[in-house]
């Protein structure tokens, strides 16, 4: 299953519109935080998106949780927006959440910076923002009950 990431969309529509439309054949998707409205838009306007969320530190009327753990293909995925862990400050304790919830996947936003980390047998993937200038980031899994393959992306915003 091909699952699209997405984070700190803050209020670009436009961007998380872009990344759907190039990328429709995913079977779901997720945003990491901070564009709760943009969460809601989208599930308005795409009827049938499997989306999943959580809750941003900008994200005040957002009724998610700050992270929520995803069960595909039996694979536990951690996702979080990443403020209440420091993400800024390093990944040590994210690394601790992760171990502590037995994940398997780690999605975390916050930095705006992509990243992509193989750490003990966990994958960590932090697809930057969707609202860079310049570009639209975001982050690629492709899962199966075999495999996970992370890869990290973005699209030209001026195209």
């Amino acid at each position: 299953m091909k699952i699209i990431v997405f984070s700190d969309s803050h209020g670009r529509i436009n961007a998380l519109d872009k990344i759907y439309q190039c990328h429709s054949d995913a079977g779901y998707y997720v945003h990491l935080g901070d564009g709760y409205s943009d969460v809601c838009t989208m599930r308005s306007r795409y009827p049938d998106i499997k989306l999943s969320s959580v809750k941003g530190n900008t994200d005040f009327t957002s009724p998610e949780n700050y992270s929520k753990i995803l069960k595909i293909y039996g694979k536990n995925i951690l996702c979080t927006h990443g403020h209440l862990v420091s993400v800024k400050l390093g990944l040590e304790q994210l690394r601790t959440y992760a171990k502590s919830v037995d994940a398997n996947i780690v999605l975390f936003g916050h930095t705006h910076k992509p990243c992509y980390d193989f750490n003990e047998g966990i994958h960590y993937l932090n697809p930057g923002s969707a609202a860079e200038s310049g570009y639209y980031q975001f982050g690629i899994i492709d899962i199966t009950e075999q495999s996970v393959a992370c890869t990290l992306s973005k699209i030209d915003s001026r195209i």
